[in-house]
């Protein structure tokens, strides 16, 4: 009998090392996700694409930075200052600025190319996990994702929040030093904000007081 208990025991002892070593693998090897191998990811606790993150990123030698990105095919500029850099990858137009602060990136803009929309609600949430609010923008007519540090611009199929709603833009931000529209982002205190209550149509938005005018 304590032979045979010694061998459960043995057995018991193997297949949780193996089990655990079987984790550790799949841990080990998994696949990145959407938005991972589009480039975006987090540096230093923010929200950042091609490692370029408001509020952490330093403006001195940016440019040089990005047109070293194997993403990154163009590198120009939509203005006739140095207080932003724009650049293409294969499916996005970016933009990055330093606004407020000439020292340091502070707004980040990565938009979808016309006609190509390769993120999906569900690839940012998977990242970055669900939003603090739902915003209808600075004019009530767009409708954004709010995160502390970043902003989603989501189309509306069928006029509600859907997990498969392709995303247009991503807006990324530096919450200490940016424009006032995106300061304390998840405190409610603009009118076009309310909290977020999960995948609900617009109507729904509406009724705890979002303001919504469509475009």
């Amino acid at each position: 009998m304590q032979r045979l208990a010694r061998l459960l025991i043995t057995l018991s002892v193997t297949l949780t090392a193996l089990l655990g070593g079987a984790i550790l693998v799949g841990h080990g090897y998994s696949e990145p996700s959407t938005l991972e191998t589009l480039g975006f990811g987090t540096c230093q606790g923010k929200p950042c694409f091609i490692g370029i993150a408001p509020g952490v990123t330093k403006w001195d030698g940016l440019k040089a930075y990005v047109a070293q990105k194997q993403e990154v095919h163009s590198v120009f500029s939509l203005v006739s200052n140095d207080q932003e850099i724009d650049f293409g990858t294969k499916h996005f137009l970016g933009s990055v600025r330093n606004d407020f602060s000439p020292s340091i990136v502070t707004i980040m803009v990565v938009a979808s190319l016309p006609n190509i929309r390769v993120i999906r609600l569900r690839d940012v949430f998977q990242m970055y996990g669900f939003p603090c609010a739902v915003s209808s923008g600075v004019n009530g007519n767009e409708l954004l994702l709010v995160y502390p540090f970043m902003n989603i611009k989501s189309e509306t199929p069928n006029n509600r929040l859907e997990m498969e709603a392709p995303v247009d833009r991503i807006t990324m931000v530096n919450g200490d030093v940016t424009a006032p529209q995106y300061k304390a982002q998840c405190t409610l205190v603009q009118k076009t904000q309310t909290a977020w209550i999960g995948f609900a149509s617009l109507e729904n938005y509406q009724s705890h007081g979002l303001w919504w005018v469509k475009q």
